[in-house]
């Protein structure tokens, strides 16, 4: 007569093997349109840079407040966090998930892809900090940047 009881069903979570790789700071539920999305650790200074930056905060007045890595908020507000880490004087640092507009953020891409290839360009013509290299004897062959995976490898 064991089809007359009811199937238990197994109260807990899905089990996620120790050492296995997993993204610990995914999701997907808060996506908007128009932005893009990243976690900014609040290590000092960082949270205000990023405002200053255009970036503003994803909230959930609904999410929990709590230890769980699902729906977080911070206890005072209705942003959303993480915590990724242990600070050096206790406590727990957070990584709150930020956003900005995405012409802003393509904006900023360029800006750093601008600043690499400047270095680049004075790398390639063997200065660095305003010396010539192989004037001081450490750099007397040509410099070559390649970029990609080597064929050779």
């Amino acid at each position: 007569m064991d089809e007359a009881r009811p199937k238990q069903t197994d109260p807990r979570k899905e089990r996620i093997p120790l050492g296995t790789g997993r993204q610990k700071l995914v999701t997907d539920r808060f996506l908007n349109p128009g932005k893009v999305q990243r976690w900014i650790n609040d290590d000092p200074g960082r949270i205000a840079q990023a405002l200053e930056g255009g970036y503003t905060f994803v909230t959930d007045p609904n999410a929990k407040v709590g230890e769980g890595p699902e729906n977080q908020r911070d206890r005072n507000t209705a942003h959303i966090c993480r915590g990724v880490g242990s600070r050096k004087g206790g406590g727990t640092k957070k990584a709150y998930l930020m956003e900005i507009d995405r012409d802003l953020y393509e904006a900023d891409q360029r800006e750093k892809a601008r600043a690499i290839d400047e270095t680049e360009r004075t790398i390639k013509r063997g200065e660095i900090a305003g010396r010539k290299f192989g004037t001081d004897g450490q750099y007397d062959t040509d410099i070559k940047i390649e970029h990609g995976i080597s064929k050779g490898s």
